[in-house]
């Protein structure tokens, strides 16, 4: 396990992290109120900050917490700050907005000060070459807005768990239809086209999904949207997990079946659009 941050940026500067102290009365802590992000690290590069800003600022609106979300700017000038902190030039840039620290009430009288934001960076060695995924499918236990990135992940946490020794356990609604993955989107692959589920409450916007979309639209690879059902999901030529920190895995096995993906297929190449997309060389 890769050691700790030594900093953080927190209360408005990067400071050692032992002094970064939030109160037991946080929202974040007592209610689940809180958003976060996780951005890719490469060659001491923030990469992709407008797309995670972007959805943390959407997410943030819907907690009102919008407020505290730094701009675009601010986000890249503190990465870079934190980075050169730690000696870092390769990992993640982790980013949380908490409700902030008040009477412990449901709705409590806090004004736009109350919130708190805190951001970290950690060492991570990222995909150089697509590697195959074993995954465990489950009923979605999530609550129905999982379209906010909130900090809410002990249904995911207790899933994996349940499923013993996975990469990755994605999830399945009441329907019947693939939903995403605890901490990844789900895609298949049928007769050279890339399906996704639709966009909805119960699936996170994914950042790495919109870009798989223009990497593939600019090499001519069709992506559509279409709901997906456990024998459709059996049948596809390929199935793939995608993340900001995994990139493009292709799926090997399935609650222990094996899956048709194929090392040399469709996932491998957009493993490899996304690669270059980060800056990773082989």
């Amino acid at each position: 396990m890769s050691p700790g941050p030594r900093h953080a940026y927190f209360r408005g500067t990067v400071r050692p992290i032992e002094e970064c102290r939030l109160s037991i009365l946080d929202r974040g802590l007592l209610f689940g109120e809180s958003i976060y992000e996780v951005l890719p690290v490469v060659a001491g590069r923030v990469l992709f900050v407008e797309q995670h800003g972007d959805r943390m600022r959407t997410g943030a609106a819907a907690l009102s917490l919008a407020h505290a979300v730094p701009s675009d700017a601010a986000l890249s000038s503190l990465g870079l700050g934190l980075l050169a902190a730690e000696s870092l030039d390769e990992g993640t840039l982790y980013l949380q907005v908490t409700g902030g620290a008040g009477p412990r009430a449901m709705v409590p009288a806090l004004g736009p000060s109350a919130a708190e934001f805190f951001a970290f960076v950690q060492p991570l060695t990222l995909p150089r070459h697509a590697v195959t995924a074993t995954v465990a499918t489950a009923r979605d236990p999530r609550w129905v807005r999982c379209e906010l990135k909130t900090t809410m992940l002990l249904p995911a946490v207790l899933a994996r768990r349940s499923a013993g020794p996975v990469d990755e356990v994605v999830f399945f609604d009441d329907d019947g239809l693939l939903t995403e993955g605890g901490s990844s989107c789900v895609f298949i692959v049928e007769d050279g086209r890339v399906v996704m589920p639709p966009l909805s409450p119960r699936i996170l916007p994914s950042v790495t999904r919109g870009l798989l979309g223009m990497e593939a639209a600019e090499v001519s690879i069709t992506v559509e949207t279409s709901p997906v059902s456990r024998v459709r999901l059996l049948a596809a030529d390929e199935v793939g997990l995608a993340s900001t920190t995994k990139l493009v895995m292709p799926v090997a096995t399935l609650d222990g079946q094996t899956v048709a993906s194929s090392r040399d297929g469709m996932c491998t190449r957009l493993a490899a659009l996304l690669r270059a997309r980060y800056g990773l060389e082989d």
